[in-house]
């Protein structure tokens, strides 16, 4: 694959470092590193946007291509200056049993900042689940799946990559819904 960095907001050299330095700090995961090296063996080309932009529509995301472009991933818009701060819920854990959710309710919510690096994570994530099966994706976008698209894509990429990267000393926030983060 080839993995195009453009940039409207920083020169290409900056964008390009910047880019290639969250790789370097998201390979310290092994689920990172091997969704990485995935991407870069497909014959699929995926646009990634580096931004400082201030802008409501300069919001990370992942765009699909258009249905009529064979060997495309998409596009990823990433903007440093987002702040996502992932709430994590215990109780919300998939793996407790329902007494360690029970007493997970009286315990406080974590509240840590995603890094840079695992938001482009959690946006590459999204290429992978396309490039995966493009038919069933585009299926759950064109149902309203959404909701359903990005849970799958922070508890099976996303929280992944986090718990790798907190074994390595890394601060990262976890979250078990897309939905609780602010």
């Amino acid at each position: 694959m080839t993995i195009t960095v453009v940039s409207t907001t920083l020169s290409h050299a900056v964008a390009q470092k910047t880019f290639d330095d969250a790789c370097k700090y998201l390979r310290q995961s092994d689920l990172a590193n091997f969704l990485l090296d995935e991407l870069l063996g497909v014959k699929d080309d995926l646009l990634v946007e580096v931004t400082t932009s201030s802008a409501a529509d300069k919001v990370d995301s992942w765009t699909p291509p258009a249905s009529n472009s064979p060997h495309q991933a998409g596009s990823v818009i990433w903007n440093l200056k987002s702040r996502i701060y992932a709430i994590e819920k215990k109780y919300k854990q998939p793996d407790l049993s329902n007494f360690q959710k029970f007493l997970a309710l009286f315990s406080g919510d974590r509240v840590e900042r995603l890094s840079p690096a695992l938001v482009l994570m959690h946006e590459l994530g999204h290429a992978c689940q396309f490039l995966t099966n493009k038919v069933e994706f585009r299926r759950q976008l064109a149902a309203r799946n959404i909701l359903e698209v990005e849970n799958i894509n922070v508890n099976a990429i996303e929280n992944t990559v986090a718990k790798e990267l907190m074994e390595k000393n890394n601060k990262e926030g976890l979250r078990w819904d897309y939905l609780d983060a602010r």
